[in-house]
């Protein structure tokens, strides 16, 4: 099974764009993921992010989905989630306000 780095995202202003959901990495279907999430703010401003786990399609987002919901990175800063287990078809979705922020997902899959 998969290890390391299972997924990574940019908000870079022009791909992908300020102010919009977007799925990082989606569990596989019959496999558990084991993972941590680092979100890092490169850029010089402050930036507001919104990480969720979703079962459904990234239109579908519901209130409980979100384990972080407008937090604020400074400036060269980053927010580190860890021991976070997540189960088959679910995605991480992420968000920021502003550019040159990304997010990076690692751990480890197994079977479910």
């Amino acid at each position: 099974m998969p290890s390391g780095r299972l997924g990574a995202l940019e908000i870079d202003g022009t791909t992908k764009t300020v102010a919009t959901n977007y799925g990082a990495y989606t569990v596989p279907a019959s496999t558990l993921a084991s993972c941590n999430i680092n979100i890092c703010n490169r850029g010089a401003v402050d930036a507001t992010v919104r990480l969720a786990l979703i079962d459904g399609a990234i239109g579908s987002i519901a209130d409980e989905d979100y384990i972080e919901y407008d937090v604020v990175i400074a400036a060269k800063g980053v927010l580190e989630r860890t021991g976070i287990v997540i189960g088959a078809a679910v995605t991480v979705l992420f968000r920021s306000d502003v550019v040159d922020v990304n997010c990076v997902i690692t751990g480890i899959e197994e079977g479910a």
